[in-house]
């Protein structure tokens, strides 16, 4: 099978007796990239999944908070899929008060990472890459500030 944007592969695929299939956006085909065809998920297998995940996702550009919510929301996925069965018990239920399939509630999961249930797992991702993107900032700022800071003419 070969996935690609135009038709680029056309040649190759006729000569080998097959005709291309098209996929559009809003057409009524879907590739599944993470089906095993009912196999138990192999370590590679995994990988791969997640490793497209965040392909898919993405994170050029985008700022360190956003970074976190995107990983949380990558974990969260995982876990419900059962392909990431670490730490995956809900820390607490606060459907009732604001549900994530409200309207609300899916503006704050799109925006902020919001969930009515949050693993363990999920929590530690995202407050794991803030402390990191954090510690980092207060690190080149200090190292900034000290060399604003020092006579002209003296390196170290």
């Amino acid at each position: 099978m070969i996935i690609e944007e135009g038709l680029s592969h056309a040649v190759l695929t006729q000569t080998q007796g097959c005709q291309p299939i098209i996929v559009n956006p809003n057409g009524n085909l879907t590739v599944n990239y993470l089906d095993t065809g009912e196999t138990p998920l192999s370590p590679l297998h995994l990988a791969f999944s997640a490793g497209l995940c965040m392909l898919f996702c993405g994170d050029e550009g985008m700022d360190g908070e956003r970074k976190a919510i995107r990983h949380a929301m990558i974990v969260e996925n995982l876990q419900q899929l059962g392909w990431l069965p670490v730490l995956d018990g809900p820390m607490w239920h606060s459907g009732r008060l604001l549900s994530e399939s409200s309207a609300f509630g899916d503006v704050l999961h799109s925006f902020f990472g919001y969930s009515d249930a949050p693993t363990p797992l999920q929590l530690l991702i995202y407050v794991g890459y803030l402390a990191i993107v954090v510690l980092a900032y207060l690190g080149v700022r200090a190292r900034l500030v000290a060399r604003a800071h020092r006579p002209h003419g003296v390196t170290h």
